[in-house]
C-alpha cells in the first residue's frame, strides 16, 4: 500500500480561540501541551525549537501567522532527511460552540530513512492534539495524568562500586537495581522482586535511573 506524504489530524476544542492560537505560537503554551522544552519567536520568519525528554527534538520557523485563524511553520526533526511543512487552521462552529483545529503535516518522505520520523510525527500529533484539548478544556495534562507508575525505589548500578556489586550478587554493572518495591503498583503486579535488576523496558535499554525515568515518563499514545 502506498504511504501518504501528508498526515492530517483534527480535534474539536471548546476553549477561547485566542488560547488555541497561543498554543501554537507561545513557547510557554507549547510546553504546556506538546514539548518539554520550547523557545519561539512568533512572527513570520521567526524560529520555533521543540525538545522532548525522550530524546527527540525539532526546529523550524514560522511561515504564516493569522491571529486566531491559522499558523504555518517549516519543521525538521532529529534524524529526518528533509524539511516538512505544518499547517494549522482554527475554524469556529458557531452552532456547536467549539472550534475545529485541523493540522496538516506535509512533505513527509517514504522508505526506511523516513520510517522513524513518520512514526514520531504520527504518534506525536495524535497525542498532542488530544492533550491540547484536555489542557485547555479541563486543565489536565495527559502526559502526567496517564503516566504509568512503576512503583520502585531504584539504585543506579553505575553508582555502586565493584565490591558492592559483588556483595549484592549482581552479575552486571549497568542497569537499575530494585532496592525496594511499592506494594500494589506496576512492578509489584508484574512480579518484580527486591534485588532484581532492570536492564530493558519495552525494547529500550535501561542503563541508568535517568534512562528508566525517561522511558516511564513517555505518555501513552
Amino acid at each position: 500500500m502506498t504511504q501518504p506524504n501528508t498526515f492530517e489530524f483534527e480535534q474539536t476544542i471548546n476553549a477561547p480561540v485566542d488560547l488555541i492560537y497561543r498554543a501554537f505560537t507561545s513557547s510557554t503554551a507549547l510546553r504546556e501541551w506538546l514539548s518539554d522544552i520550547c523557545t519561539s519567536n512568533p512572527e513570520e520568519g521567526g524560529w520555533v525549537y521543540l525538545v522532548w525528554n525522550r530524546g527527540y527534538f525539532a526546529s523550524g520557523y514560522y511561515t504564516k501567522l493569522v491571529p486566531e485563524k491559522a499558523v504555518s511553520f517549516k519543521w525538521i526533526g532529529k534524524g529526518e532527511p528533509a524539511w516538512t511543512q505544518v499547517d494549522v487552521t482554527i475554524t469556529p462552529d458557531e452552532k456547536e460552540g467549539f472550534f475545529l483545529v485541523m493540522l496538516r503535516h506535509s512533505g513527509i518522505g517514504v522508505g526506511e530513512e523516513w520510517a522513524q520520523a513518520r512514526e514520531e510525527i504520527s504518534k506525536g500529533w495524535k497525542f498532542g492534539l488530544r492533550n491540547l484539548k484536555s489542557t485547555l478544556e479541563e486543565g489536565r495534562d495527559l502526559r502526567f495524568v496517564e503516566r504509568p507508575l512503576i512503583g520502585i525505589y531504584p539504585d543506579d548500578l553505575s553508582d555502586l562500586t565493584q565490591s558492592v556489586l559483588e556483595e549484592l550478587n549482581v552479575p552486571m554493572n549497568e542497569g537499575v537495581r530494585v532496592r525496594e518495591l511499592v506494594p500494589n503498583y506496576g512492578a509489584d503486579h508484574a512480579g518484580i522482586q527486591t534485588g532484581d535488576v532492570i536492564v530493558e523496558v519495552d525494547g529500550q535499554i535501561v542503563d541508568s535511573v535517568r534512562k528508566l525515568l525517561s522511558i516511564m515518563s513517555e505518555p501513552v499514545m
